[in-house]
This record gives structure tokens, C-alpha cells and sequence, in this order.
């Protein structure tokens, strides 16, 4: 491998892990977050549907794009959208500026695949398993250090740096792939070159809506009086709508 090839693994390699981090840590710092941001319990079961919601969205539209696009530039755009999400919640002080520090922050998942499919094809053929193996390993090796050091990070930078030191940390490796010159598209599209029609917006756009209902559904059905009837007609339309989903994928 390149120097300059190298350097980009690196970068992937740090960007993800420190997001990965973050997303361990989660697990033993949810109460103080809630504390923090002064949440209920209800508004952040609300905002970790929304999380759900465009995880399930963007990571297949942010894969895809990793496969028509240049992969570097494609990982530079995804992370940088989840650097942004993890400095804003440098004044996230409501349960709005959360959900959108959370929302951003999710474009980490996608940019994941798109790292495991950059490495693969920055290796040599005789090193991919290798590389593969390397990214796993610092990957598995950050969540599990998050977990122990979470709440050291927490007593010594505060709650919210659990979203705002990863992001500082993965911006530089934003910047350097962004900044390296665009490789030719594996996938040219029908007029020789890559393109948005390759992407299937409106698929993804139509598994969101589902996912919509499917969440509200779930909120509202034990809840009783007129929120169950609306979870019941959430689960009707939903009923309505997921054959249409499944003809427009298999077509």
C-alpha cells in the first residue's frame, strides 16, 4: 500500500472508530444525557425513533453513493454531515437542537460501509483480508474502551462531549479525504458518467414514510382514547402502502 493510500485508510480507520466510541458510550451515559438536556423519558424514546428513522434511511442511500461515486469523497460529505451533528451539540440546550445533533450524528452509520468498501479497495489483494481484519479490530477496541472510559471523559469535559470530542477528532480525516482528488466512478450511469439516477430516492423515500407510521404506531397503540385509533390508522395506511414498497424494490 501507498503512502498517500495509507493515509486515507487511516483516516477512515480514526473517523469511524472515534464515532463508534461514541455510540458505546451511549449505553452507560443515558441517564446523565437526560439529565443534562433536562429530556423525559417519552421525548427521548421520540428522538431515538427519529435516529432509527434515518439510520434506515441514509445508511443504503449513503452505500449506494459509495458505489457510484468516488468512495473517498462520498466518506468525506457522510462524516463531515456527522462532525457537524456531534459540534452542534456544543449548545444543544432543547429537546429540537438534540434531535437534530442526533439526526446528523447518524450519518456515521452509512459512512461505516462506505469505510469497509474504501479499505477493500485500497489494499493490496493479498492484504484485504488483513486490512479488513485491522479495521475490526480498532473498531471493537474503541467501543469496548468507551464503555469503561465513558464516565472519566464525562467528570473531566462534561456530558455532551460524548458527541463533540468525536467530532473533533474525526473532522481532520473528513478534511484530508475530501481534499484528495476524485477517482473515476465504478458505475457509470446511462449517460457515461455517475449520477442521482442510480440512487433509489424514491425506494428510500417510501421505507421512511413506512418506518413514520410503523413508529407512530408503536408510541400510540396502548395509549388509549383517540392516540389509539390514530396508531390504528397508522398501521392500516401502513398495511396499505408496504406492498407497494415491495413491488417498487423487486422491480
Amino acid at each position: 500500500m501507498t503512502r498517500a493510500r495509507s493515509f486515507d485508510a487511516a483516516a477512515a480507520i480514526i473517523a469511524l472508530c472515534a464515532f463508534t466510541a461514541m455510540d458505546s458510550a451511549m449505553s452507560p451515559a443515558q441517564e446523565q444525557v437526560i439529565a443534562t438536556l433536562h429530556l423525559s423519558a417519552v421525548q427521548y424514546a421520540w428522538v431515538s425513533a427519529a435516529q432509527f428513522l434515518f439510520i434506515a434511511i441514509s445508511a443504503p442511500l449513503i452505500g449506494r453513493c459509495g458505489d457510484v461515486f468516488d468512495k473517498r469523497k462520498v466518506l468525506a460529505v457522510s462524516l463531515g454531515v456527522a462532525c457537524a451533528g456531534g459540534l452542534l451539540a456544543w449548545s444543544a440546550r432543547s429537546v429540537f437542537s438534540y434531535m437534530l445533533t442526533q439526526t446528523l450524528l447518524t450519518a456515521w452509520v452509512g459512512a461505516q460501509t462506505v469505510a469497509m468498501a474504501l479499505l477493500a479497495e485500497l489494499a493490496p489483494e493479498d492484504r484485504k483480508a488483513s486490512a479488513q481484519g485491522v479495521f475490526q479490530g480498532a473498531v471493537g477496541f474503541f467501543a469496548s474502551a468507551a464503555l469503561l472510559g465513558a464516565g472519566v471523559v464525562m467528570d473531566a469535559l462534561g456530558t455532551l462531549s460524548l458527541f463533540w470530542l468525536p467530532a473533533l477528532l474525526a473532522l481532520p480525516c473528513a478534511i484530508h479525504l475530501g481534499l484528495r482528488r476524485a477517482r473515476p466512478a465504478l458505475t457509470p450511469s446511462s449517460s457515461g458518467g455517475p449520477g442521482l439516477q442510480q440512487l433509489d430516492v424514491r425506494g428510500g423515500l417510501m421505507l421512511g414514510v413506512l418506518l413514520a407510521l410503523l413508529s407512530i404506531a408503536l408510541q400510540f397503540i396502548t395509549s388509549g382514547g383517540w392516540m389509539t385509533g390514530l396508531a390504528l390508522g397508522c398501521l392500516t395506511l401502513l398495511a396499505l402502502l408496504l406492498p407497494k414498497w415491495v413491488d417498487a424494490q423487486r422491480r
